[in-house]
């Protein structure tokens, strides 16, 4: 078995330790292709764990994986925990994509301070860096 279906693997088995688990979602952003980022987001919106789904909101965020901005929106709206909402919002401000200014200052509104809090420091994020975008190939030394 390679490495990458060797960390898919763990990543989906619910009896694998959570640290475990978490160690496969960094092995699997450092992968970077299109099959580890699908286990990635599977992870996001079906891990029974809170912390490994916050833990994949972090490496969406990171990989800089603008085809996936929709998954993060979704955790954000669906997700029952309030920290997976807090870093898939923070996932959003680090991919720096300006169409998601709308949505974040909906959520900047939240009466649950830790998503107006994060949604105010994704914005934050957004509108201090040179470029409104970070594309995947600002973070191609991921890719093996």
């Amino acid at each position: 078995m390679n490495l990458k279906k060797k960390f898919i693997t763990l990543l989906q088995n619910k009896n694998s330790l959570q640290e475990e688990r978490i160690q496969a979602l960094f092995q699997l952003m450092n992968i970077g292709d299109k099959e580890s980022l699908e286990a990635i987001i599977k992870t996001l919106e079906n891990d029974p764990c809170e912390i490994v789904r916050h833990e994949a909101a972090f490496v969406l965020g990171e990989t800089a994986a603008y085809e996936h901005r929709e998954n993060l929106r979704k955790a954000i709206i669906s997700d029952p925990s309030g920290i997976v909402k807090h870093e898939a919002i923070l996932a959003l401000g680090t991919i720096a994509n300006e169409e998601d200014i709308p949505f974040l200052e909906e959520q900047k509104q939240s009466k649950v301070k830790l998503i107006s809090e994060s949604a105010k420091i994704a914005l934050q994020r957004i509108k201090n860096i040179e470029k409104p975008y970070r594309g995947p190939e600002q973070f191609s030394h991921l890719k093996t």
